[in-house]
């Protein structure tokens, strides 16, 4: 996952799905960032049903 292309997404209205495996531990830097996004729809958490 890419801040870059969470930011083509905002930006440009491109239609990039982006998905993490899991959410960060909260000693993750961009642990707050992250939930942020996925608050958002910005990006999503992969399970089969979703790809």
């Amino acid at each position: 996952m890419g801040l870059g292309n969470v930011i083509l997404n905002l930006i440009h209205n491109k239609n990039i799905k982006i998905y993490i495996l899991n959410i960060p531990s909260k000693e993750v830097s961009s642990y707050d960032e992250v939930k942020f996004w996925l608050k958002m729809g910005w990006i999503k958490i992969y399970n089969k049903k979703s790809a």
